[in-house]
């Protein structure tokens, strides 16, 4: 997130009080139908693409204020999203794990689609959907009707 285009931009869109909701969410390796699903993730896919190096997102009532937003709360929720195995795989192949093995010329697009159809296919034996947990953080910022922060 580059935080020093968005928020000036969030402001000036914003009318005065006006309220911004910002969202993650993100992929838990949780399969309802298989807990053995959370064991392959960490110890096959995390191992064969390693999360990169990546900025943590999170807002302060401190960080909020100099950007020109009162920090108004946060929680945490989790949802659930059905996929086939050709969508999850679908999915996988665009998390930035999977992104730069390809983009770094150590794995080729369609080697990685056959490696993880072949290693998932068993966790979908049976059944055509699987549910998958996601989850995050949701923050609730209202834009300082002051013009100071802009």
């Amino acid at each position: 997130m580059n935080r020093s285009a968005f928020f000036p931009e969030a402001r000036r869109v914003l009318r005065p009080q006006g309220w911004l909701v910002v969202y993650d969410n993100y992929f838990c390796a949780r399969m309802e139908e298989s807990r053995a699903f959370q064991a392959w993730g960490r110890d096959h896919y995390l191992t064969k693409y390693p999360s990169p190096p990546r900025a943590s997102v999170g807002f302060s009532a401190e960080d909020m204020e100099q950007v020109g937003f009162h920090f108004i709360g946060q929680e945490d929720y989790q949802n659930f999203v059905q996929f086939s195995l050709e969508t999850l795989v679908d999915y996988l192949v665009t998390q930035s794990n999977v992104v730069v093995a390809v983009e770094g010329g150590k794995e080729k697009i369609e080697d990685v689609r056959r490696w993880l159809t072949e290693n998932l296919a068993p966790f979908f034996a049976g059944r055509a959907e699987a549910t998958f947990m996601f989850r995050g953080p949701i923050w609730y910022l209202r834009k300082i009707a002051s013009t100071r922060a802009g």
